[in-house]
């Protein structure tokens, strides 16, 4: 009995901590500025802020400047809203990438969305989250390992 309480705890604390996965967003709405960006996105809730170490993907065009993955700042993050399904990019905490002659900042924008700015101009976008990129609530994880933990438990029982 020991064992298998121990063997829900372990699935729900694994659950509660795994990965939400890649999610790719879009820029989209504004004519000088194209491209996407891809995080490896964490489990979070609320307003979170999610360390530029986790972008795997990064192809963005700001009037004439062109970033890159190899351009972004690893020590500086991004700040998510957890609360939507996918998270919401609304804000930057640093800037997400330099090319050398120009940054790629995020900034909160009016819309809930994260604008950036470039060369001392802001640009109104949205993040749009490609189709397939939405991820599931950690939450749901964990009720759903830990009611099919229940039921063995409870099949287990009734066969001894």
């Amino acid at each position: 009995m020991r064992t298998t309480l121990f063997s829900i705890a372990t699935l729900i604390i694994a659950a509660a901590s795994a990965s939400a996965g890649l999610v790719t967003y879009d820029a989209v709405g504004h004519a000088d500025v194209s491209g996407f960006v891809t995080f490896n996105l964490p489990a979070g809730s609320g307003v979170t802020i999610v360390s530029n170490s986790l972008v795997t993907a990064l192809s963005i065009v700001v009037d004439g400047e062109s970033f890159a993955l190899a351009d972004v700042l690893t020590s500086d993050s991004t700040v998510f809203d957890f609360g939507v399904n996918p998270p919401a990019i609304v804000n930057g905490a640093g800037s997400l990438a330099t090319n050398g002659s120009a940054y790629l900042t995020l900034f909160g924008g009016f819309d809930g969305d994260a604008r950036i700015l470039t060369n001392s101009r802001f640009y109104e976008v949205l993040w749009v989250a490609r189709d397939g990129s939405d991820v599931p609530e950690p939450a749901t994880i964990v009720v759903v390992i830990a009611t099919l933990a229940a039921l063995a438990l409870v099949r287990r029982v009734r066969s001894a």
